[in-house]
């Protein structure tokens, strides 16, 4: 993607902290007035990202709020989550996150585009922009937002799109890229306009008027978090003199009654924190009520939303075999609850850890496999996957068949602790700097068996034993180290890890795609595996 015009004008640096969401700045998220933005008479709009009209999570992601990195303007930023490398180029409507705006237009003609992001990353850097739910490709591939880390105005050499009628459209924003974060949006008939730091917020008005009306704006359906604390805002209007003492109740699951909780709420921004959610799918309501804090009979004085989730989520690292490449089996490349996507075994590992008898709630995993990646690779990319991945407490491990590699092998260090010759650079090594990282930032490591190669590559000759070829007998090498590690207190692995060497060296007859790679069968298994030891 070439870069298009950038303004610089508050390039703010960020430190490569933990991303922590503050309560008090989480309700205000998907704060929508009762009527659209404004559009300028010199055809400017400028819109706050966490002022959302409505958002829908889509394709296993979905935009949350955030006050980390810092520079924003406003309140906060909106984060395309979770951060795991996934990337939308097309029909992207209808499988990537989107977030919509409602805009009065008073002008018609080319508007064009300017988006205020931040891409940590060349893999996190770029987000489309439509009008009415449609893909327009004028304004699609935003980006690349500056790598640095700092917060940057970028329009794509020109990005635009064509308002053919006045009065109110909806401005839609999608992810093209997860981990980008986005603070603001613009819009000007003017093709030579340079954003700046500072510009006020378009306007919005207020409806409020005899009728009083609540809708719930955040957690949108499908929406997950591993907190038991839920933010819920919404969007309220009620009439300061006909409507005085009134307020909105929300209810998570039918309220202390049904064995649910409550929160009330009696000014703006009409918002509230439930406490101590249970683990499970919850259902939302929201609710006017009056002065008694009863509730109040109306068209619109009652809403609801389902399938909030509160569970736990696992962070899925390792190389083409960890991002499922080689999958043939289109059926189970999306989780039941459609929060994991994309093949593999992590769709189907969501599902068994989902679904009773075992655990019965929601889990999300997050798959940040990397093809061609190496230990070495993977420990190096750590610390930022880490970062954009704040929520996944226990992080699945499983590096070792690149580092196998005939025409380019990494020494096992097999035996060898550190300041030892030979440690340095070694398998060992990597994996445990590897754990180190993990448990140092107050995750959980958990570690697996590299799998067996039937042969040099994925399309060379088939060893006529799997077990002596010569990637195989340094993963074989590398497996002893991982049992090594695995069993040294310090670093306080739990789960004794599955053996996918074991299990296909005797199962890969109708479970490989090729010398490498599982098949579809065969992800399935390795799901199996990856539950079986995380449940005992």
């Amino acid at each position: 993607m070439s870069s298009g015009r950038r303004a610089r004008g508050f390039n703010r640096p960020w430190s490569v902290a933990s991303i922590v969401v503050a309560i008090a700045l989480a309700v205000m998220a998907g704060m929508a007035q009762a009527t659209p933005y404004e559009q300028a008479a010199d055809g400017l709009v400028v819109i706050e990202a966490e002022h959302f009209d409505a958002g829908t999570p889509q394709g296993g992601h979905e935009w949350l709020l955030k006050t980390s990195p810092g520079g924003f303007e406003g309140e906060g930023s909106m984060l395309a989550s979770p951060e795991d490398s996934a990337k939308v180029t097309s029909n992207y409507n209808a499988n990537s996150p989107r977030l919509d705006f409602e805009v009065n237009f008073t002008q018609t003609g080319t508007h064009y585009v300017w988006v205020l992001g931040n891409g940590p990353k060349s893999s996190s850097d770029s987000v489309h922009i439509g009008l009415d739910g449609q893909e327009i490709p004028s304004a699609a591939g935003i980006g690349p937002f500056d790598p640095e880390g700092t917060w940057v105005w970028e329009d794509r050499s020109g990005a635009s799109l064509e308002v053919n009628s006045s009065g109110t459209h909806t401005l839609n924003l999608w992810m093209r890229e997860s981990g980008i974060y986005v603070d603001r949006i613009l819009l000007t008939t003017d093709p030579s306009f340079t954003p700046s730091s500072g510009l006020a917020e378009s306007p919005r008005g207020s409806a409020c008027g005899a009728s009083p009306t609540v809708s719930i704006n955040s957690p949108v359906a499908g929406h997950f978090q591993t907190s038991a604390n839920l933010a819920v805002s919404t969007q309220t209007c009620l009439e300061a003199a006909s409507h005085s003492g009134w307020g909105i109740r929300i209810r998570a699951d039918g309220g202390p009654t049904g064995g649910g909780s409550e929160a009330f709420a009696y000014s703006a921004p009409w918002s509230v924190t439930l406490f101590g959610l249970a683990l499970a799918e919850h259902v939302i309501d929201a609710d006017v009520v009056d002065e008694t804090g009863e509730p109040v009979s109306g068209s619109q004085t009652h809403d609801q939303v389902s399938q909030v989730g509160i569970g736990d989520a696992y962070l899925a690292i390792g190389d083409s075999v960890t991002e499922g490449v080689g999958d043939d089996d289109p059926g189970d490349d999306t989780s039941q609850d459609g929060r994991v996507t994309g093949g593999g075994f992590a769709p189907i590992l969501n599902d068994l850890l989902s679904s009773p008898p075992t655990k019965g709630y929601p889990h999300r995993i997050i798959n940040r496999g990397v093809g061609g990646e190496t230990s070495s690779g993977g420990l190096q990319d750590l610390p930022g996957v880490l970062s954009a991945n704040p929520d996944a407490d226990r992080v699945l491990i499983l590096y070792g068949m690149n580092d196998a590699r005939p025409w380019l092998p990494v020494p096992s260090g097999l035996g060898l602790s550190p300041g030892d010759g030979g440690y340095p650079g070694t398998y060992k090594d990597n994996m445990q700097q590897i754990i180190d990282l993990v448990n140092t930032d107050g995750r959980e490591a958990i570690l697996a068996k590299v799998n067996i190669a039937l042969g040099d590559s994925t399309d060379t000759m088939p060893y006529p034993d799997p077990n002596l070829g010569d990637r195989s007998v340094l993963i074989q090498k590398y497996n002893e180290v991982v049992d090594e590690l695995a069993g040294e207190p310090g670093n306080a692995v739990s789960v004794t890890p599955p053996d996918f060497y074991s299990y296909f060296e005797i199962n890969h007859s109708g479970e490989y795609s090729d010398n490498i790679h599982p098949n579809g069968a065969g992800y399935r298994s390795m799901a199996d595996l990856w539950f079986n030891a995380l449940t005992q």
